[in-house]
C-alpha cells in the first residue's frame, strides 16, 4: 500500500520454474518476492467472484534452443493432445506471432502465455516448412496436458564403438510380440532411417522414437545381408 492507504500490488513468493503449491517458499523467507501489480489483479477479480479457481494455462509447445535469449523459434515439440495439436500446430513449425504480438525470444514467448490462464484462448501464426504464406491458429489453454507416453520399438541397439565408421545403428536383440519383431526386423539389421532421417548412433534414434506415441506408425529404411530395404 502507498502512504495514503491504496493497494498497489500484490508481493508474492514465487518460483517461476515450478508450479507446487510450496514453489518459493524459500525463496520468501531469503526476502525474494515479486509483485503483481493491482491493475493485473483487477482485470481478474470478476473472473475470481464466480468462485472458480485461476490456473497458468498450459499451451503444449516447446522451443528448439536453449535460454531466454535465445531467437530460436522453431518449435522443438508440440506435445499430443494439448491446445496446440488440436489447433493444428505442428513440430518444426517457426513461431512468429502469439496473440497479435511479434515474438523473437524465448522470453518473449513467456511474457504472453504467462498472464493466459486455463480457458483463456490464444492465437499464433508460424512459418510451416513449403506453405507459401504464414499460417494462424486458434488454441484454448488447458489446467493440465495429457501425459505423454513414448512409442516403443522393441529393439536394444548394438554398442558403439569409437571408432567406428559404418552408418546407421545396428540391432543387437529385438523383444518379442514388439512393433520392430512385428515389423520383420531382424538382429543384425542395421537401421539407417527413421521416418526418412538418418540415424547416426543409439541415442539419434532414441529421440526420434520418444517422439513417436503408441499406435503410431513409422519408416524405416535398413540395412541387411549389404542390401537396403
Amino acid at each position: 500500500m502507498d502512504i495514503n492507504g491504496r493497494v498497489m500490488g500484490i508481493l508474492v513468493p514465487l518460483s517461476p520454474g515450478a508450479s507446487a503449491e510450496t514453489a518459493g517458499v524459500e525463496w520468501y523467507d531469503s526476502g525474494i518476492g515479486f509483485a503483481i501489480p493491482m491493475s493485473d489483479v483487477l482485470k481478474v477479480i470478476p473472473r475470481l467472484n464466480t468462485g472458480k479457481d485461476l490456473y497458468p494455462g498450459l499451451l503444449g509447445i516447446t522451443l528448439t534452443g536453449q535460454g531466454d535469449l535465445s531467437t530460436d523459434m522453431k518449435l522443438d515439440r508440440v506435445r499430443y493432445g494439448s491446445p496446440a495439436q488440436e489447433a493444428g500446430v505442428k513440430a518444426g513449425d517457426t513461431l512468429t506471432q502469439l496473440d497479435g504480438n511479434a515474438v523473437a525470444m524465448h522470453s518473449q514467448v513467456k511474457q504472453v502465455l504467462m498472464n493466459k490462464y486455463a480457458g483463456d484462448a490464444v492465437s499464433l501464426v508460424v512459418k510451416r516448412e513449403g506453405a507459401a504464406e504464414p499460417l494462424s491458429f486458434k488454441a484454448t489453454m488447458v489446467e493440465k496436458l495429457v501425459p505423454f507416453e513414448s512409442g516403443f520399438l522393441g529393439i536394444l541397439p548394438q554398442r558403439t564403438a569409437i571408432n567406428q565408421v559404418e552408418a546407421g545403428v545396428g540391432i543387437r536383440f529385438i523383444f518379442s510380440k514388439s512393433a520392430a519383431e512385428e515389423a520383420g526386423l531382424k538382429s543384425g539389421d542395421r537401421i539407417l532411417e527413421f521416418n526418412q532421417q538418418k540415424v547416426s548412433d543409439p541415442g539419434a534414434l532414441a529421440l526420434l522414437v520418444n517422439h513417436l506415441r503408441p499406435e503410431e506408425t513409422a519408416e524405416l529404411l535398413i540395412s541387411r545381408d549389404q542390401k537396403q530395404q
